[in-house]
């Protein structure tokens, strides 16, 4: 039981990590476009910018 619960908080954690990290790349790629910096990362433009409100 104990175990499962730490797990089970450890993996939360986890994905919210990760969410966080989504959007902080998310924006900074979008403050690159806005500077042009797209043109640095021609990979950029292949992902569909989605702007998370």
């Amino acid at each position: 039981m104990r175990g499962e619960e730490k797990r089970e908080m450890a993996k939360e954690r986890e994905t919210q990590g990760k969410q966080r990290n989504e959007r902080k790349r998310r924006k900074e790629e979008r403050e690159e476009g806005m500077r042009g910096g797209c043109l640095r990362h021609p990979s950029q433009k292949l992902r569909p910018t989605t702007k998370v409100s």
